[in-house]
């Protein structure tokens, strides 16, 4: 980063007509550095494993979405507890939060027990995914279809997602959702002891 602060201030003198662009080209970089950065640590630092209520995690993500202009529900489901790294998964999920909001506008978030899975969705109306790039966008710098380009990101949200449940033993998939739109699913692996219906909170 120390290069980028050293540009910026060379870019002080300028005349404004000509910083303007320039510093919204930088702003960029730094997004780009920012997020490349973000990409690395998922996959290198140590998880910091803690008990992890599931639900309070995707309500704070939720409300943290809500903070940032994004448009968000929080639909409630199933209570899971499990040994996760909170900082992590609540990135994670901002990451499939932030995706919805760029090329949905809006999304629902649940949670729910399948078989030896906890199951956060994120579904959105968007455009979808077609299946045969559903691959490629799990690896970084790739970027969507004609139908969701040109509206920002760097191609590493998904990928860092992915980097992320794939640490905690589980799996990001992207599905068609039914009616149109794309459900986001991270799946991490949970214990019968760790886990109960919503309404036994």
């Amino acid at each position: 980063r120390t290069p980028l602060t050293g540009l910026r201030l060379r870019l002080d003198p300028l005349p404004e007509a000509q910083r303007e662009p320039l510093l919204a080209d930088l702003g960029r970089i730094e997004q780009m550095v920012t997020r490349a950065l973000e990409y690395v640590h998922s996959d290198q630092d140590a998880l910091q494993l803690e008990p992890v209520d599931l639900g309070e995690l995707a309500e704070d993500a939720v409300r943290c979405a809500e903070a940032a202009g994004q448009s968000a529900e929080w639909r409630g489901g199933d209570t899971v507890r499990i040994e996760a790294d909170a900082l992590a998964l609540h990135r994670a999920l901002g990451n499939l939060l932030e995706n919805a909001a760029r090329y949905a506008g809006a999304c629902e978030v649940a949670l729910r027990i399948e078989g030896e899975a906890a199951v956060l969705t994120v579904a959105d109306r968007g455009p979808g995914i077609p299946a045969e790039r559903v691959e490629a966008l799990l690896q970084p710098f790739q970027r969507g279809d004609r139908a969701r380009s040109g509206r920002g990101g760097f191609g590493l949200g998904l990928s860092i997602a992915a980097t992320i449940a794939r640490r905690h033993g589980g799996a990001l998939r992207l599905l068609p959702r039914p009616g149109g739109g794309l459900c986001a699913e991270l799946r991490l692996p949970c214990g019968s002891a760790n886990r109960g219906r919503a309404d036994e909170r």
